[in-house]
């Protein structure tokens, strides 16, 4: 994979994954009870025509989501040595949770694992990017769930090899997270306009583009690729050409 043309590798995969988006976007229509327009064979809407739009569709979604979030997650914590205290570290994972779902409150966001729970269901497939770190002493726990509606990935004989999640934030959103970019006045003149903000990581860098422009270009402090991607074992499993849009239902 060459480094240097991320932003054409990921941009190449957001068209791969056209059909895929699309489809979790009409999958949205339904779970959102969008008024259906019935239209003729040439897909011109037919007029004095009156539809009703049942909701069955959002109703199951309730009730699966529901199920899902009932669940009781377990930790535990199993060591060789009997004598272990593991009761320490699974306290030290239940104070981590808490402090994720707080920092994502925080960014007006939805705690970790309904968020979860509703992509599986939604979406059929799940992601998030882990970028936990030191600083000051201090652990700060963040974790970032992905909608994967705007998430691509792409792989190697290694497995996934680098990944990218594609936001629009307004202007002022943008110049309070990256403070010393200079937005393109002939551009975007005004700071409530929105803004597409790539977030793309691979094995050994992270970049940043506003407007395909590299915001940040360093390397990657992990080692290794901190994002994970999990679809759901529904759909398609053949390996036809047109099969990807099918997958993860």
């Amino acid at each position: 994979m060459d480094e240097q043309n991320l932003i054409q590798v990921a941009n190449t995969k957001f068209d791969d994954f056209r059909a895929v988006h699309d489809r979790m976007q009409r999958d949205a229509d339904l779970f959102n009870s969008r008024p259906y327009v019935l239209t003729d064979v040439n897909g011109h809407q037919i007029p004095n025509a009156i539809s009703v739009t049942l909701n069955d569709v959002p109703t199951f979604a309730w009730r699966v989501e529901t199920a899902l979030n009932s669940a009781i997650e377990v930790v535990s914590v199993q060591a060789k040595n009997k004598r272990f205290d593991t009761s320490y570290i699974e306290d030290f994972i239940r104070a981590v949770w808490f402090e994720i779902d707080v920092m994502l409150a925080n960014k007006d966001l939805f705690p970790f694992n309904p968020f979860i729970d509703q992509q599986t269901c939604r979406r059929g497939r799940a992601a998030a990017r882990c970028a936990f770190q030191i600083k000051d002493g201090k652990l700060i726990t963040d974790m970032m769930p992905y909608d994967a509606k705007h998430f691509v990935y792409w792989i190697d004989k290694e497995g996934m090899a680098g990944t990218a999640y594609r936001t629009s934030r307004a202007g002022y959103q943008v110049k309070g997270e990256y403070p010393d970019y200079e937005i393109p006045v002939n551009e975007r003149p005004n700071l409530d306009i929105n803004m597409d903000v790539t977030d793309i990581w691979t094995r050994t860098k992270n970049e940043v583009y506003i407007y395909n422009g590299t915001v940040i270009d360093q390397s990657n402090p992990y080692g290794e690729l901190n994002v994970v991607h999990h679809r759901v074992p529904m759909g398609s499993m053949l390996l036809d050409s047109d099969a990807l849009y099918k997958q993860g239902e």
